[in-house]
């Protein structure tokens, strides 16, 4: 039990260690005038979803963006038509 309560508190100390670098590193960035971004990964469950990797936007073939804007166009015009109703009141 022991080594166990030994083991985490030498992790909880390299963990506290690395965050203190890790924001030493940050705020020169900062001073350099750059935009450093630290990605913080919650401890818990959700652990294995943050650090996935994002997917990136994938493009669109002709046939969807033609559906897309038809549907675009529609919903414009329906737009138009309310506020025309509106005015005429």
């Amino acid at each position: 039990m022991t080594e166990i309560s030994t083991a985490i508190a030498k992790r909880q100390d390299e963990i506290e260690r690395l965050q203190a670098e890790i924001d030493a590193l940050s705020q020169a960035g900062k001073l350099l005038g750059r935009s450093v971004r630290v990605k913080r990964v919650p401890a818990g469950k959700d652990a294995a979803a943050a650090s996935a990797p994002r997917r990136q936007r994938r493009k669109m073939s002709r046939a969807e963006k033609k559906v897309v804007s038809e549907r675009m166009k529609a919903y414009w015009a329906k737009r138009r038509k309310k506020t025309a109703k509106k005015a005429a009141k």
